[in-house]
């Protein structure tokens, strides 16, 4: 049976998977569903907000941690919800935000972790088996090692970029900012440049994300001689992989090694501000639909912990632009930002530890009012990672030694139904044989093999909305084909988001004429189940297996509906059906 939204978040705790969580709010609403990782992680784990610790590829999420035994742990949520995890190694230091690990997927799938560095020599494993945590892990430091300048790290940073590689972003020897590149197609790293460096001073790396086009762009600050919590002037870089160069915000080649004096300064001093006060801290970056840049950070307004602010610095094409996003929250609370679908989302910890979010679409000119999306959890620290439209949030608990992901769908639930109560209701069956099943979970299951066969559900008033739901394909006849239909009229009017004999497609009918959009060779195992996920946000559409963006179109044939799942010589299952509204 359909669930309607809930109005709070409920924490129901279990071993591997907990709670559905929708907070109603204003325009630009979210909906955050999280999903206890199965083990305890140690007190300390998320001191600082600097590494990156998850990832979403390929419909899986990974996450890493210390464990309380202070093992580093990378575990994966598959896309049916199960969970397996390993330890990749043990004897980790507890030091709050230095020693802490973070992971990447390479274009092959290959997982690397790095972890256990404060000014310590190389700490760095990869899989052995492409998108598997527990087919063994292989160390190779002595990689980086062999061509640093000083093997002393603290740190690591990562971002993969849409070619596969992997990038490093770490300070080194206690000072130095550096970056470095696993090259996926030769299966090697290289040191790109040691770009940060200044006599007296540290160069502390704060975030880094690839772009679409391949550009790594870096938020960094500055501390007076040693390493200090007291950091000042955050600045920002762009490197291009294309010409090996360095770029300022605005275009102009950065002289190297950056300095203070010749950093892209986006939070500068105070004239009062000193050294030996608070300043800048923690930043985490984005970049919007045209390649600016946008950093989240905190910053104090008089040189104490009490005086942070969580803040947001964005390019605005001819200058950095500052705006106070919350006041009066505790000093560890770092905020994450992110940007896809034309919206920027900027989450942060508020004073009682409550996640909150604030969206803007307008590249972050304006922003909706704080929406709350958790409660009951002292969270801290944030981090994500964003994989097609979807957020997935890595959340400690630090009091309660838990840690959860959180996936934020971009809009409060319209419609969800897991079918776990063995009821169909609230779906409408036209042709075929529909029925609620035992396959692991209750499924509904569409089990005639010949004929074209649909099962609405939802409002003819929906217009902008994500559709997601799990289909495994169990058999097929002649040209068959499977998938979710969106703003459904009747079976004459919709569009469809399919499979059918090895291709996918978006698809539209009008007056009954099917029209494709858009289509690419894919394969679906019969058995197997997949997450389909179809987003139309005004005359844009696009179509997402497992989580990754396969197709996009353009069309405005069809502005409202409801949705439907669909068979056409086929018999399949259906699961965890959710429906959220658009941005």
């Amino acid at each position: 049976m359909p669930r309607p939204p809930s109005r709070a978040l409920t924490v129901l705790a279990a071993a591997a998977a907990i709670l559905v969580t929708v907070v109603t709010a204003p325009a630009h609403a979210a909906a955050l569903h999280t999903v206890q990782v199965p083990a305890t992680t140690h007190p300390t784990s998320s001191g600082a907000g600097w590494w990156t610790p998850i990832v979403h590829v390929d419909g899986a999420t990974y996450v890493t941690y210390l464990d309380a035994d202070l093992n580093v742990v990378v575990a994966r949520r598959g896309a049916g919800g199960t969970w397996t995890s390993a330890i990749v190694d043990t004897g980790i230091v507890a030091d709050a935000g230095h020693t802490q690990p973070s992971i990447a997927v390479d274009g092959d799938g290959y997982i690397h972790a790095f972890y256990g560095m404060h000014d310590n020599p190389m700490r760095y494993k990869r899989g052995n088996v492409p998108g598997s945590v527990t087919g063994g892990w292989t160390d190779r430091s002595g990689e980086i090692a062999s061509i640093a300048p000083y093997n002393a790290f603290t740190y690591p940073i990562l971002a993969t970029t849409p070619n596969g590689d992997v990038y490093l972003l770490i300070r080194s020897r206690g000072r130095y900012g550096e970056l470095y590149r696993w090259r996926d197609s030769t299966d090697t790293w290289s040191l790109i440049e040691r770009f940060g460096n200044e006599t007296g001073y540290t160069f502390y790396p704060n975030a880094m994300v690839a772009d679409g086009a391949g550009d790594l762009h870096i938020a960094f600050e500055w501390a007076k001689v040693q390493p200090r919590p007291e950091r000042h002037m955050g600045s920002y870089v762009r490197y291009s992989p294309a010409d090996d160069t360095f770029y300022q915000a605005g275009g102009a080649r950065q002289e190297l090694p950056i300095t203070r004096a010749n950093s892209d300064v986006h939070q500068p001093m105070r004239a009062e501000e000193t050294w030996d006060q608070w300043g800048v801290q923690g930043a985490k970056i984005t970049v919007d639909g045209e390649g600016r840049p946008l950093i989240a950070f905190d910053y104090s307004v008089d040189g104490t912990t009490a005086g942070m602010q969580h803040r947001l610095s964005r390019w605005t094409g001819d200058r950095w632009a500052v705006t106070t996003m919350s006041t009066g929250y505790s000093h560890p609370d770092k905020p994450w930002i992110t940007h896809s679908g034309g919206v920027t989302r900027y989450y942060f910890p508020d004073a009682a530890q409550n996640v909150q979010l604030r969206a803007s679409s307008d590249g972050g000119a304006s922003w909706t009012a704080p929406q709350q999306l958790t409660g009951g959890h002292r969270l801290k620290s944030l981090s994500g990672y964003t994989s097609a439209g979807t957020d997935y949030l890595y959340l400690n608990a630090l009091s309660a030694h838990e840690l959860y992901i959180g996936v934020s769908t971009g809009g409060p639930t319209l419609f969800s139904d897991d079918f776990e109560d063995g009821d169909a209701a609230g779906w409408a069956p036209a042709g075929g044989s529909w029925s609620p099943v035992t396959d692991g979970t209750t499924r509904y299951r569409q089990a005639a093999l010949a004929g074209n066969n649909i099962s609405t559900a939802g409002q003819s008033t929906w217009t902008d909305y994500t559709v997601r739901a799990s289909i495994k394909p169990l058999g097929y006849g002649a040209n068959p084909a499977l998938g979710i239909s969106a703003r459904y009229t009747d079976a004459g009017n919709r569009y469809g988001f399919n499979y059918s004999n090895g291709v996918l497609h978006i698809m539209k009918r009008v007056g009954g004429v099917a029209t494709v959009l858009a289509s690419k060779p894919y394969t679906l195992s019969p058995g197997t189940a997949y997450t389909f996920t179809a987003t139309l946000n005004g005359d844009a559409l696009a179509f997402a297996v497992n989580g990754v963006q396969e197709l996009t179109a353009v069309d405005r044939s069809h502005t409202g509906g409801k949705i439907a799942l669909a068979t056409y010589n086929a018999t399949a299952s259906f699961d965890d059906v959710r429906v959220t509204a658009g941005w």
